[in-house]
């Protein structure tokens, strides 16, 4: 899963997306007119998406075998559904321009989009901090 969130995300850098939605800032309000290019971003950007959700709930059902791990399993599923409950609010913010969520999309794709960095980070924490927290017992 991470070798195809990986490619993706190179894909994603040579693809840039369409201008639309206020962005760049002189982009028209809505939806602009697409593009091979922007097409092609937007499909490696499901595809990423949907292969770092898979690959968090691999590492949680990996990881609730080992009884001393459960809490890392369970943060890791967390982390695993996080995009699938800020992405449907990414939508809202974006395609509605008077709703409550309006001004939000950025934060709510960012939140969305980044669900792996913020386990990494949590993760590394503690092990930067020298606790060791994969100790298998025998």
């Amino acid at each position: 899963m991470r070798g195809i969130e990986g490619v993706g995300l190179v894909a994603i850098a040579i693809f840039s997306q369409d201008p639309g939605y206020g962005y760049p800032p002189e982009a028209p309000a809505g939806a602009g007119p697409s593009t091979l290019g922007g097409t092609l971003h937007l499909s490696f950007t499901i595809l990423v998406v949907q292969a770092m959700c898979l690959g968090l709930l691999v590492i949680a059902w990996r990881l609730w075998k080992t009884p001393h791990l459960r809490s890392w399993a369970a943060f890791s599923l967390a982390c695993g559904l996080l995009p699938m409950v800020f992405m449907p609010f990414f939508v809202l913010a974006q395609n509605n321009p008077h709703s409550a969520f309006a001004g939000y999309a950025g934060l709510f794709e960012r939140l969305a989009t980044n669900a792996d960095t913020i386990w990494g980070t949590v993760l590394l924490i503690p092990l930067w901090a020298g606790k060791r927290l994969m100790q298998f017992y025998a």
